[in-house]
C-alpha cells in the first residue's frame, strides 16, 4: 500500500503549479478585457461629447442666421441673393441652382468667401477655438438660400413673391474632424 501512495503522489507532483498557472492566465485575460472595454467606453464618451459640441455650434449658427435675416440685414425677398453666394452685400445669400447641379450648401458652406461665420453679420462674439478650453476647432458657418414659398398664397399683398429661407449650418467640435450639418426652413 505504501508503494501505491508514493506512485500516485509522484504522478500528482506539479499539478498544483499547473492549476495556479491556468488561474493566473485567466485572471490576466479578464484584466486585459476590462481595460480594453474601459478604454473603448472612454473613447465613445469623448466622441459623443465632441459631437454634442459640434451640434450646439451648428444650432447657434442657425440662430445667428435667423438674426441676420430678421435684424442685421433685414432681408425681404431675394434681392441680394445670387447663385454664387458672393454678390456684393449678399455674402452667404444664395439662390438654389437649377436641378442636376450640386446644391449651394454642398459646394459653398465651408468656403469663407461665400459663407458666413457665426457673428460675422450680427456682431455676436465668436466661439472660443482650441481644444484646451473645450471650445470648437473652427467657428460654425452658415448659408441662407431663398426659395419661393409654394405653400398657400405665393404672393404678398403688393404682388411680390413670398420666400422661405433654407438655412444650412455646419458646426465643428473640439477635434477638427468632427462636423455636424443642420438645415431648417425659416419664414420671417
Amino acid at each position: 500500500m505504501t508503494k501505491m501512495n508514493r506512485t500516485s503522489a509522484r504522478s500528482q507532483r506539479g499539478a498544483s503549479l499547473f492549476v495556479a498557472l491556468v488561474m493566473m492566465i485567466a485572471i490576466t485575460l479578464i484584466g486585459i478585457a476590462g481595460a480594453t472595454i474601459s478604454t473603448s467606453e472612454e473613447r465613445m464618451a469623448r466622441n459623443a461629447r465632441d459631437t454634442n459640441i459640434a451640434l450646439q455650434a451648428a444650432d447657434a449658427a442657425l440662430r445667428d442666421a435667423e438674426a441676420d435675416i430678421v435684424t442685421a440685414r433685414a432681408i425681404s425677398g431675394a434681392t441680394l441673393f445670387s447663385t454664387s453666394c458672393d454678390y456684393t452685400g449678399g455674402k452667404g445669400l444664395c439662390i438654389p441652382p437649377s436641378t442636376g447641379t450640386a446644391q449651394a450648401w454642398e459646394s459653398h458652406l465651408t468656403d469663407p468667401a461665400r459663407s458666413l461665420a457665426y457673428g460675422e453679420m450680427t456682431g455676436v462674439p465668436s466661439f472660443i477655438a482650441g481644444t484646451s478650453s473645450g471650445g470648437v476647432s473652427s467657428p460654425p458657418r452658415y448659408l441662407v438660400e431663398a426659395i419661393p414659398d409654394t405653400s398657400g398664397t405665393s404672393l404678398k399683398a403688393g404682388g411680390s413673391v413670398r420666400y422661405v429661407y433654407r438655412i444650412t449650418s455646419v458646426g465643428y467640435g473640439a477635434l477638427a474632424g468632427t462636423e455636424v450639418l443642420l438645415q431648417e426652413f425659416f419664414r420671417p
